[in-house]
């Protein structure tokens, strides 16, 4: 990055590049197993640890009734019974974690916790100053699948801090070309320097969507100050030039992005999330959700950095 960069206030700072873990979540489905071989990949791309966390649910109880007075002297043993099947729960579930494959020459820390998925890996993302979380998910087909993103992904991209990584396509080949989605703000920024610390090999497109003006349509010249204007953020952000490229598109912003990405057809595709702030953990914005939900190949999902 430039000096100049870093002493501007207004910059948001670069991610930390002390080695941090890829964290991944499984509930021992095909989903999980898809979204465990990429954060393999990562994870050794980048010589991080790999943490697997696996998240189980209390035993649910029966209808709660009043305890009749013989059997209230025998709480102690209803007590000790609870415990004893939460204790066979987590054993039960260890054991499946202990049990799933990883890509050979793969080795990863294994972490059991109770209570939600969700929960469990932006406690565990947070613990351990993640470099990201990587969940799986399914492709959408069809309109109706665009809505359909999964409930622990959607908790997790809404909650969490670090970036999380949608992955879709069951494959361990290295992201090769990353289409980063940019509109100029602060968090612009961060999408750049979170891509080029995951994946340091790969070929980075930038990307921008500029509003439509009437019925004209996007002119040459209009498209070449759009370009340099992209080229400033990419030095400003110490990309080289050798693994840049460049590509406008005009319209909204949500139709826009992934029109993008069949013009330039990614690997995947980094876009920007808004603030994490009250109710606004709640709310991803418009164009990052949309994205989430209908790219057909991968989805980073980077917030704005923490405050102090």
């Amino acid at each position: 990055m430039s000096p100049t960069a870093r002493a501007n206030p207004d910059v948001p700072k670069a991610p930390k590049t002390a080695v941090r873990p890829v964290i991944v979540g499984t509930d021992f489905t095909k989903r999980a197993d898809t979204a465990i071989l990429r954060a393999a990949q990562i994870a050794q791309g980048i010589y991080s640890p790999l943490c697997l966390v696996h998240a189980y649910d209390v035993p649910t109880p029966g209808p709660v009734f009043p305890i009749p007075e013989p059997l209230i002297g025998q709480s102690t043993t209803l007590l000790e019974s609870a415990e004893a099947d939460l204790a066979l729960a987590r054993a039960g579930a260890q054991e499946k974690l202990a049990a799933v494959k990883l890509p050979k020459g793969v080795a990863a820390d294994r972490e059991v916790r109770l209570g939600a998925p969700h929960e469990a890996l932006v406690a565990v993302a947070e613990e351990k100053n993640a470099a990201a979380i990587v969940v799986g998910v399914r492709t959408p087909k069809g309109i109706v699948e665009r809505y359909l993103l999964g409930a622990t992904a959607e908790r997790v991209l809404r909650l969490g801090h670090c970036p999380v990584l949608l992955a879709r396509a069951r494959t361990t080949k290295p992201y090769e070309r990353v289409l980063a989605a940019v509109d100029f703000s602060p968090v612009s920024m961060r999408v750049l320097w979170v891509v080029q610390e995951l994946f340091p090999k790969a070929k980075i497109v930038l990307g921008t969507v500029v509003p439509k003006s009437g019925a004209k349509k996007l002119t040459l010249e209009r498209k070449r100050e759009v370009e340099q204007s992209l080229a400033v953020l990419a030095q400003k952000c110490g990309l080289h030039p050798g693994v840049t490229e460049y590509a406008v598109a005009e319209g909204d912003p949500k139709h826009g992005i992934l029109a993008l990405g069949i013009a330039t057809n990614p690997h995947l595709l980094a876009v920007g999330t808004h603030a994490r702030k009250g109710m606004a953990r709640f709310l991803l914005g418009s164009v990052a959700e949309y994205v989430a939900r209908a790219a057909p190949v991968d989805v980073l999902a980077v917030p704005p950095a923490a405050e102090p």
